[in-house]
């Protein structure tokens, strides 16, 4: 390891892995380019390959997931998982709304396709593989508990 902390014979898919395996299943772009040394170009072809063979899946620039192998069919891992650390990256108040919170709470009478989001504003619809995370606005959304 350099003094910076960084260490330059890690590679972008073995810090990935490296997370993974200490339970942390996001990671930003930023983050692996710290962590790693190498130039945005790189490490951005690199997270592409491993897009590519499932590894890890982008629900918004910048922001990705690992896919552990039980989510690949999935092609992402499931909203509940990642729309937390999502929110606090994006530093966005928000809760589980409508028939998602009725999933959560175990009174839905079937599973909601799609998984829904109160926020303080709207948003586009997030596609990561067969996962869609919508977005509903209210204006007090932080005051809610």
């Amino acid at each position: 390891m350099s003094e910076s902390g960084e260490n330059p014979s890690l590679n972008a898919a073995d810090h990935i892995t490296d997370l993974a395996a200490r339970g942390r299943y996001h990671f930003t772009t930023n983050e692996v380019m710290a962590a790693t040394g190498s130039s945005g170009t790189a490490i951005r072809a690199a997270l592409r390959r491993l897009r590519e063979k499932g590894v890890i899946a982008m629900p918004y620039r910048g922001f990705n997931v690992y896919v552990p192998p039980e989510y690949r069919r999935l092609g992402c891992l499931p909203a509940e998982q990642f729309i937390p650390q999502l929110m606090a990256h994006l530093g966005q108040a928000y809760y589980a709304a409508l028939l998602s919170a009725t999933q959560l709470h175990g009174a839905a009478h079937q599973q909601p396709q799609v998984f829904q989001i109160m926020g303080a504003r709207n948003r586009p619809r997030i596609s990561c593989g067969k996962v869609q995370v919508d977005f509903t606005a209210r204006r007090n959304a932080a005051a809610i508990p």
